[in-house]
């Protein structure tokens, strides 16, 4: 999943090198069914995160590792309920690509019961 930063931080607050974050995302498949995309979770502010953040010409790409969430799926359509019983979380890291705007990229995994 890679969603522009500008979309991702819907609501940021500081609290010592950490920041929490909040997104809010809504879309319709090709049938038209609402699908409302939630998550909150935490970015690692490294050097290299904060170089990225506050713009600086030498930001570079990071690592996935420096941001950690937790996503919830909501739909009044019926055959993509089964999203709402599930748990998902995600790895990011940040994409910088000369003459396009940064990115988040997520490594999104289901969360499934251990043995």
């Amino acid at each position: 999943m890679r969603l522009n930063v500008d979309q991702v931080v819907k609501y940021v607050m500081r609290e010592m090198a950490f920041r929490w974050l909040a997104m809010l995302n809504a879309w319709r498949d090709k049938n038209g069914s609402l699908i409302h995309l939630s998550y909150n979770g935490v970015v690692d502010i490294t050097p290299e995160v904060a170089a990225i953040l506050g713009g600086s010409p030498d930001a570079r790409s990071t690592e996935f590792g420096d941001s950690f969430i937790e996503m919830k799926f909501e739909t009044g359509d019926e055959k993509f309920k089964d999203l709402e019983l599930k748990m998902f979380v995600g790895a990011g890291r940040f994409i910088v690509e000369q003459g396009r705007p940064v990115t988040v990229e997520y490594k999104v995994s289901k969360v499934v019961r251990g043995r």
